[in-house]
Order: structure tokens, then C-alpha cells, then sequence
């Protein structure tokens, strides 16, 4: 069942793309509360938002959009306040963040869906703002909710660029040697049960 989670009406984005959804449920198995949950949370500032990690209260700051470069936006350009010939409604999307080469998307290494930034108003790319994610890593059907620490994915990844190649990967390609304990929080069993627990 989708959640009202009290949005900011003037940060909601509408519906978001259909054939973003579709890409990322080529790669992903997105239960339907996700992408439900995200229809109506899109791009959104919610004002019910705190969960717990690490003996901390945290706050979701934004849902990330399910927009991409050939998404249809409604006008006019929201030009990005650092990307100025991008709009801002595809910086702030999961398929820029994971997919584009930059800080964020090279240290989420993979089978990690971000879905939210604990922050508001920051460079989404830079891996210095915390993501929520899906963890797909051992599981392809409903991933729990893990919180990627963003200061500490970046030293893990310094660490494991600097190991030799034959360390890096296995002989399919897979990432080895990554540290995942090290920076990602385990919040939730799942999607649905993190957004009902929400205060």
C-alpha cells in the first residue's frame, strides 16, 4: 500500500517515465510498491522521513527522479545550479546518478539502486551526499534498504583502485575485494517495510 509521506506539493515532479521504469526493470526486479511509492513521491521533499542508522536519526532530504536524458519534462528547463546545461530534475535521477561516470556512480561499484539523497540542493555526483539504496547484491527479488555512507564508499573505492587489476575482478567480471561492511548500513529488510516504519 503507497504511503502519503507528506510531501512539499512544490517539490513534486508529477508522473515520472514510463521508459525510464522499464530500463531500470530490465536490469532490476522493482516490486511494485517501489514503484508505486516512487509515483508519488517523485523528485519529492517528504516531510515524514526519519529513520534510524547507526544509533542515529536520519532524514530522507529528496526521492530521486525516474528521468533520464530523453525524458519528455514539462517546461521550462530548470537549469542544475553546477550542471547549468542540464535540468536538474535528470541530475537529480537514479539513472544519472548510477549510470553517468563520476564520483557517486564509479563508488556505488553495483547492485546498488539509490532511490533517495539525504540531502537537499547538493551535487549528487560528487560522492559526498549519503544515498539510500536497494540492495540487489544477493538478492534479485524484494533487496533490502541499505544507507551507502558516502565519505566512506569513497575511501573504499581509493583502496580498491589501488589494488592490482586481478584483484579488482574475478575471471566473469564481477567486483572482488570491495569492502561493503565498511560503508553500507543495513536499514531496512525491505522497500516497503522502511517506508512504513518512516516517522
Amino acid at each position: 500500500m503507497v504511503r502519503d509521506l507528506k510531501c512539499d506539493p512544490s517539490t513534486l515532479l508529477g508522473p515520472p517515465d514510463d521508459r525510464v521504469i522499464a530500463k531500470l526493470q530490465a536490469r532490476f526486479a522493482l516490486d511494485s510498491a517501489f514503484v508505486e511509492q516512487m509515483s508519488i513521491c517523485h523528485g519529492a521533499e517528504p516531510e515524514i522521513s526519519q529513520f534510524h542508522a547507526e544509533s542515529a536519526t536520519r532524514n530522507i532530504g529528496l526521492f530521486l527522479t525516474l528521468y533520464d536524458y530523453h525524458s519528455k519534462l514539462e517546461p521550462p528547463f530548470r537549469p542544475h545550479f553546477d550542471h547549468l546545461n542540464l535540468d536538474e530534475r535528470v541530475v537529480d535521477g537514479i539513472c544519472y546518478i548510477m549510470d553517468e561516470d563520476h564520483g557517486t556512480s564509479r563508488t556505488l561499484f553495483t547492485n546498488l539502486l539509490p532511490f533517495a539523497a539525504l540531502e537537499t540542493d547538493m551535487c549528487l555526483d560528487r560522492a559526498y551526499v549519503d544515498l539510500l539504496c536497494l540492495d540487489y547484491r544477493n538478492t534479485e527479488q524484494l533487496p533490502p534498504v541499505v544507507l551507502w555512507v558516502a565519505e566512506r564508499a569513497q575511501r573504499a573505492y581509493w583502496a580498491w583502485d589501488d589494488l592490482p587489476i586481478d584483484e579488482q575482478f574475478d575471471e566473469n567480471h564481477n567486483f572482488c575485494n570491495v569492502p561493503w561492511d565498511s560503508f553500507l548500513v543495513p536499514i531496512s529488510d525491505s522497500f516497503a517495510n522502511f517506508i512504513s516504519d518512516l516517522q
